[in-house]
């Protein structure tokens, strides 16, 4: 998928085991819904 930072799985990785696939779920729904978005980190 265009648009996506390395940054995010380590910053997923590092989440509580719980919230990683809430995580992941909502990535994937907003690279579906906008396949052109640019991820970043604050």
């Amino acid at each position: 998928m265009a648009g996506r930072n390395p940054d995010f799985e380590i910053y997923s990785a590092k989440a509580q085991p719980f919230a990683q696939p809430i995580l992941e779920h909502i990535r994937l729904l907003v690279h579906r819904a906008c396949p052109d978005v640019e991820e970043t980190l604050k």
